[in-house]
């Protein structure tokens, strides 16, 4: 039996994982509510008009990764002791909810990525551009 691989984020860490792993040997899931990743360097120039978006952004359903899952949802909960995620759909343009489901694995990936801590410095979040 081929282990079940689920990989939350579809990040730098996420999207490496979807590169490198052998599909012949994991069921690959990745659940994220991007289904692209971008690579960052390149926005900016991108954004120039140097040359265009789809350079910098790679979509994770690729002809290279075509064995891979992905789903496009959030995932709300963990039971790590029966090995299941819970998730709820992400299209931002569906006004009616959808109903969540759950995804089994063997191993988990947590890639999830973070935000950029302030330290509580007052008036940052309203005038700081953050660098990633």
């Amino acid at each position: 039996m081929v282990p079940k691989l689920v990989v939350i984020g579809s990040g730098w860490a996420g999207f490496y994982i979807a590169e490198k792993i052998d599909a012949r040997k994991y069921e690959v899931t990745i659940v994220s509510p991007r289904r692209t990743s971008a690579y960052t360097p390149l926005l900016a120039s991108a954004a120039c008009g140097v040359f265009n978006f789809y350079l910098a952004e790679d979509s994770v359903r690729s002809k290279s990764r075509k064995q891979i899952r992905f789903h496009k949802a959030n995932v709300t909960g963990i039971d790590f002791d029966s090995k299941r995620c819970r998730c709820a759909p992400a299209f931002d343009e569906d006004d009616e909810q959808l109903p969540g489901f759950d995804l089994d694995y063997d191993i988990l990936v947590i890639a999830s990525g973070c935000i950029p801590n302030t330290f509580g410095t007052p008036g940052e979040e309203a005038h700081a551009v953050f660098m990633r």
